[in-house]
């Protein structure tokens, strides 16, 4: 349990997906300031866009997710893609998790990082 993935874009957009226990409310933290509560649906997902209207700038930022009986942070750096020209997809591992940067229906290059699995009690 704990974050599973974070997803950002050049724009500043924000997408943190966690897997906490069924239905449970989830406290989202970047960098220390709360964003709105949120509660998993029914098989434990949870997920939160953020970077609207106030884009997440690029750095190192402190993610966290707690609630009952949880807890998990990672250090992201978000930092824009390079321009993908050896194929639709550049990986990389980062001290956060697997980094793989990737081309979008529309041309764009979005950015996941797949967190390393390490909850925090």
């Amino acid at each position: 349990m704990g974050l599973s993935a974070i997803d950002f874009d050049r724009g500043g957009g924000l997408l943190v997906s966690a897997s906490v226990p069924p239905k449970a409310t989830v406290i989202l933290e970047i960098d220390g300031h709360q964003a709105p509560q949120g509660r998993a649906n029914d098989q434990g997902v949870y997920q939160a866009s953020l970077g609207s209207p106030t884009p997440i700038r690029s750095g190192a930022h402190l993610v966290r997710v707690s609630g009952d009986g949880f807890a998990d942070q990672t250090t992201v750096l978000v930092t824009p893609g390079a321009p993908l020209a050896q194929g639709p997809l550049r990986s990389q591992l980062t001290s956060a998790g697997l980094r793989v940067d990737w081309m979008t229906p529309g041309g764009g290059v979005q950015s996941t990082i797949l967190v390393h699995q390490g909850l925090v009690h």
